[in-house]
């Protein structure tokens, strides 16, 4: 898995890709949480 991580003054997102393209992770803090709710439904989704 590779991690492609944006981070900014309004939070971070991280995506971790499969070698195949594919989002397997998915992390995002402060206020770019709302990011997080947009994902497919089979997306597992956990809370810290």
């Amino acid at each position: 898995m590779s991690w492609h991580i944006t981070a900014e003054s309004d939070g971070m997102i991280a995506k971790g890709m499969s070698g195949e393209g594919q989002l397997r992770a998915f992390v995002a803090s402060e206020d770019r949480m709302k990011e997080a709710f947009a994902l497919p439904e089979n997306a597992a989704r956990v809370s810290l």
